[in-house]
C-alpha cells in the first residue's frame, strides 16, 4: 500500500515537472531534467593565479519512469530541449523512477565511421 502511493506520488512528479523527452525510437515521453549551470575551476600552481580549465561541475541528468527508460541501455540517444545527449549511465532510484546520467551527443567523423561517446 505504501509502496504504491510512492510509485503514484514519483509518476505524478513527473507527468506535472517533466517536460518532453524523446526516445531512440520517436516515442515522446515525460522526464525532468536537469543540466549544470555550475562550474568548477581545475587550476595549476600558486593560489590566486587564474591559469585553468573551467568545466561543468556535474553531469546532464534526467529522471524517467523505470517503464519509459526500460529500454534505454548506455550509448542510447535521447532528445531533450532540441539536443540529442547519450545515456552514460542508468541509477535506479528504488520509487519507480531511473534517474540516467549524460552526455551530450558530440558529431560523428567527417567520413562517418566513427561517433564519439
Amino acid at each position: 500500500m505504501f509502496r504504491d502511493a510512492v510509485l503514484q506520488a514519483a509518476a505524478d512528479a513527473i507527468e506535472h515537472l517533466g517536460e518532453p523527452v524523446t526516445l531512440p525510437g520517436g516515442e515522446v515521453v515525460h522526464g525532468v531534467f536537469s543540466y549544470p549551470t555550475e562550474t568548477t575551476e581545475i587550476s595549476r600552481g600558486q593560489r590566486g593565479i587564474r591559469a585553468g580549465v573551467s568545466m561543468p561541475a556535474r553531469d546532464p541528468m534526467l529522471s524517467l519512469r523505470e517503464t519509459d527508460a526500460v529500454t534505454l541501455a548506455r550509448g542510447a540517444a535521447v532528445t531533450v530541449r532540441g539536443r540529442q545527449f547519450d545515456v552514460t549511465d542508468r541509477f535506479p532510484t528504488g520509487n519507480g523512477l531511473v534517474r540516467l546520467t549524460l552526455t551530450e551527443t558530440q558529431a560523428s567523423e567527417p567520413d562517418g565511421t566513427t561517433t564519439w561517446r
